[in-house]
């Protein structure tokens, strides 16, 4: 075993210095080895800022399960209309084109081609077609039927009977069991200078027609009517 000695001072009354033995040593290099541990320690400590500095394995096992769904949000409000546009070009003009179908000539003003649209053409298109209709004169209370038609029953003629003040039955041949709510009636009273109002009925199959003045009093007057289908 080494052992290391120190020298006495040569100064008088001088203190002795200690002396340096194996375990004095040990100890120094421990403490040494312990503080060079701490500090290799200390440097690897690190400041975490963001989960992509945590591996994904580690992270997943730090993740609680995931929550239950909020409830819906308020609509936001509409946000404001954005610039106008720029005008696009003009679409390719018409003028001069030649015309097609039952039009004749060119655009913007073509005409109709001669015998292109007949009344079969309207007849098949509308979803009413005039069944009967004419026209009644009042000379003082005798009414007369003129310019009549029955489309069920051409040449016929339509009688008109006045059964009181203001109160006429017309009896139509193509249309025997007539009811007013299953036709569509016009009634046009020919005024005798003051208003008249027009209100139909049906009666035996017949088509009632009442006439009164503004005061609500039944009046004689004449009329003309179009029924339809």
């Amino acid at each position: 075993m080494h052992v290391f000695r120190s020298r006495r001072d040569g100064s008088k009354g001088g203190a002795s210095r200690g002396r340096f033995s194996y375990a004095n040593v040990a100890s120094t290099v421990a403490l040494v080895l312990a503080l060079g541990a701490g500090t290799a320690w200390a440097a690897h400590r690190y400041l975490i800022t963001s989960t992509h500095q945590i591996k994904p394995s580690v992270l997943s096992s730090l993740r609680g399960r995931r929550g239950l769904t909020g409830p819906k949000g308020a609509n936001g409000t509409n946000g404001k209309d954005g610039a106008r546009g720029p005008t696009g070009p003009a679409g390719p003009s018409l003028k001069g084109t030649p015309a097609g179908g039952g039009l004749q000539g060119t655009y913007p003003d073509p005409t109709l081609n001669g015998g292109s649209v007949s009344d079969r053409s309207f007849a098949n298109s509308i979803t009413s077609v005039a069944e009967a209709g004419g026209t009644v004169y009042v000379s003082g209370t005798t009414p007369t039927m003129e310019k009549s038609f029955d489309r069920f029953a051409i040449g016929a003629g339509i009688p008109v009977t006045r059964t009181g003040t203001g109160v006429y039955s017309l009896s139509i041949p193509g249309l025997s069991n007539f009811y007013f709510s299953h036709e569509i009636t016009q009634i046009t009273p020919l005024g005798n200078g003051s208003p008249v109002i027009a209100e139909i009925a049906s009666v035996g199959g017949d088509l009632l027609v009442e006439l009164y003045d503004a005061s609500g009093g039944h009046v004689d007057d004449g009329f003309s009517f179009v029924i339809y289908d």
